[in-house]
């Protein structure tokens, strides 16, 4: 866990999920790891964040949030090159094929798979 915790010391992170519980959760869990986290609930929020002045480390995005598809998040992110994990209760056949290639911890995960994914990261 130390090592994990080295490797996000410093790094910003974004978390798009809609859950106040998992999101509460995962922001603890990324903060104790050393990461700074924005959370945004929606797309709108989200996309402005990605457009603002943080420049974002790594993100984890959840594909449904309250029936609104997260796909323009993970277009802008792929399009700035932010390492993305996509966290979703859905099967990987859903995903649309573009977003295939991204790393993704089905619903529910523990904090060690997601500390996996994040560090995994530097050799992607």
């Amino acid at each position: 866990m130390a090592e994990a915790a080295a490797r996000l010391d410093g790094q910003c992170a974004l978390l798009v999920e809609d859950d106040l519980l998992v999101a509460m959760g995962l922001k603890r869990s990324l903060e104790q790891l050393g990461a700074g986290v924005t959370w945004c609930s929606d797309v709108t929020a989200a996309l402005g964040a990605i457009d603002g002045p943080t420049s974002f480390d790594f993100a984890i995005v959840d594909i449904n949030l309250n029936g609104e598809v997260s796909t323009p998040v993970l277009d802008r992110l792929i399009d700035r090159a932010i390492y993305t994990v996509i966290s979703s209760g859905y099967d990987a056949g859903s995903l649309e094929q573009r977003f295939q290639h991204l790393p993704r911890c089905e619903k529910p995960f523990t904090r060690a798979r997601m500390r996996r994914l994040l560090c995994e990261r530097d050799n992607a």
